[in-house]
């Protein structure tokens, strides 16, 4: 696995299809598993991380567009945190509403609840994933689960989506260390040749035409390539 993320919803369709399909699947992170990514990992029944493995948090992230044209990118949390903030300040101080003005106009009237639900929808699909997985055999899973996806799912435990959670911190965060990882530096063999794949697939991907592949057992692939189109420029004639 990976990838920079992506959105819940599209995970929980991943999620269904594997588990239709496999009774037990690990997750292999050589470098990154972020945002949504890391969802998609926590359904898994192990992961394997080295030393430079990362997992993210997964509080969602929205994409508001502003007035010139151009989008900002705001966390879920955030929003809310400023809303409450604005409605504490405003309520003490109601001159204070004109500063608020401009920013709160930015958000459609809707936004509020729907961070809430966003976030809300991160951490139950991670915790029920977690339980009915990972932890499918152990008496404490839904405490577990609960703890994992709670701390995962915080932005202010964070402050940043891209803040790195790598196996260190699994081994020492309180809320993380019931994770079932594995640490593939201990097997030299195994962490080299998953190395290896990883560097050949992205250099396939970014020396190649190549933007998908598939392979199978049976030494089988499928690449599928961009074609490459040469269009002559035509540049207007002196007047």
């Amino acid at each position: 696995m990976h990838s920079p993320g992506g959105r819940a919803e599209a995970v929980q369709s991943f999620v269904e299809m594997l588990r239709n399909k496999f009774q037990s699947v690990r997750f292999i992170v050589p470098n990154m598993a972020k945002s949504a990514a890391t969802m998609l990992v926590l359904s898994g029944d192990e992961i394997l991380l080295n030393n430079a493995s990362e997992l993210g948090p997964i509080d969602p992230q929205f994409i508001i567009p502003k007035g010139d044209g151009s989008r900002v990118t705001a966390p879920a949390q955030a929003i809310i945190d400023q809303f409450e903030k604005a409605q504490a300040n405003i309520s003490k101080d109601s001159k204070l509403l004109v500063p608020w003005l401009p920013i709160l106009q930015q958000y459609g009237p809707s936004l509020y609840q729907e961070a809430q639900n966003a976030i809300a929808l991160s951490k139950e699909l991670v915790e029920q994933w977690l339980a009915k997985y990972m932890f499918k055999d152990d008496k404490d899973k839904t405490t577990k689960a609960k703890s994992i996806a709670g701390y995962l799912g915080d932005h202010n435990n964070f402050k940043s989506h891209a803040k790195r959670i790598g196996l260190q911190d699994i081994t020492s965060i309180d809320a993380l260390k019931y994770l079932k990882h594995t640490n593939m530096e201990k097997d030299i063999e195994l962490n080299n040749r998953i190395w290896g794949l990883y560097h050949a697939i992205s250099i396939t991907f970014g020396m190649t035409p190549a933007f998908k592949m598939f392979e199978s057992t049976e030494k089988r692939a499928l690449i599928i390539s961009l074609q490459v189109l040469e269009m002559p420029i035509q540049i207007p004639p002196k007047v």
